[in-house]
């Protein structure tokens, strides 16, 4: 069964993204309006910062809109960041906010208007999240036990068998799974690749469920429709692109200019051999060694945090 397409349009915005404290707006105050997504904080504390776009709050902020998920590694790139201020803020210039969720931004006599932002703890424990799981699929694709046996921790409790999973440094609660799941056959007593499968399956269906629906979309007058697998947000899509790529086995590589990674070895993605994300890379790589050769500094548009080094895994 072939899988079903993807469709999906982002805003982000032309002036870029600060952090609060960063932007004149001469308010002192800055609370949450409401956002919802599965599994994140839905409160903040009062020392919480927030990533808001660069511009006057008595204006809505000037967007333009793109399609994130044509750029096949973009859960890559974004499992690559550092939990930085500047990271993060980078990330969100070229990409946009992860969700549409918006912050009020008020003094003591004005309760002042929503305005688009997100807290800093929101992209704390996406990252994390996405960090951790990513890793636990590269050990599961790679069968790596040893390093397996370090994440699954098998106990009993109750008097049955199982293991717990997550902790800190990963954005989930540890978390007991008894084992062997319902209506396995053949699974064994402590196989941690098997139950490192399941973790990760389960973990990846909770950050997707309710966040993707399916939608028909006509892509030109007269057309008939077609169905396709819409995400609520950016969040949500890179959860939906991680999610494809753990059902298809898909394989990565990184682009030898820029450093992003993107999908290699299917119909999608290209040439297991392909050493640039799309023909703008590969034209930007031949100009700047263009420039080398007659003896300017190279141009480079490197993705924040990345390596030029190509990788695959």
């Amino acid at each position: 069964m072939p899988e079903e397409s993807i469709w999906f349009e982002w805003e982000v915005a032309k002036s870029g993204y600060c952090w609060r404290e960063d932007w004149e707006s001469g308010l002192p105050a800055c609370r949450i309006s409401g956002y919802a997504h599965a599994g994140l904080p839905q409160s903040t504390p009062e020392t919480e910062r927030f990533l808001v776009v660069n511009t006057e709050i008595s204006r809505p902020p000037e967007t333009k809109s793109y399609s994130p998920l044509k750029t096949t590694g973009l859960f890559l790139d974004f499992s690559s960041l550092e939990p930085e201020d500047a990271a993060i803020v980078a990330f969100a210039d070229r990409w946009g906010l992860l969700t549409n969720s918006e912050v009020i931004v008020s003094s003591e006599v004005d309760e002042g208007l929503p305005f688009p932002g997100e807290p800093r703890s929101l992209w704390t424990t996406a990252l994390l999240r996405m960090k951790y799981l990513v890793k636990l699929w590269r050990m599961v694709e790679g069968s790596d036990r040893i390093a397996l046996q370090r994440v699954i921790e098998w106990h009993d409790l109750y008097n049955l068998h199982g293991f717990y999973s997550g902790g800190d440094g990963t954005g989930f609660d540890r978390h007991w799974i008894p084992w062997p799941p319902p209506h396995s056959i053949g699974v064994k007593r402590g196989d941690v690749v098997a139950a490192a499968r399941h973790a990760l399956t389960n973990r990846v269906n909770e950050a997707i469920r309710g966040s993707i629906h399916p939608e028909l979309v006509s892509s030109s007058r007269g057309a008939r429709p077609s169905l396709h697998l819409v995400p609520q947000d950016l969040l949500s899509g890179l959860w939906l692109q991680f999610a494809r790529a753990i059902a298809g086995g898909k394989e990565y590589s990184r682009c030898d200019h820029c450093g992003g990674w993107f999908e290699i070895s299917s119909p999608e993605g290209g040439r297991v051999d392909k050493k640039y994300c799309s023909p703008a890379c590969r034209a930007r790589r031949w100009r700047a060694e263009r420039h080398q050769r007659a003896g300017a500094e190279p141009v480079t548009d490197l993705v924040p945090g990345a390596t030029q080094s190509r990788t695959r895994w």
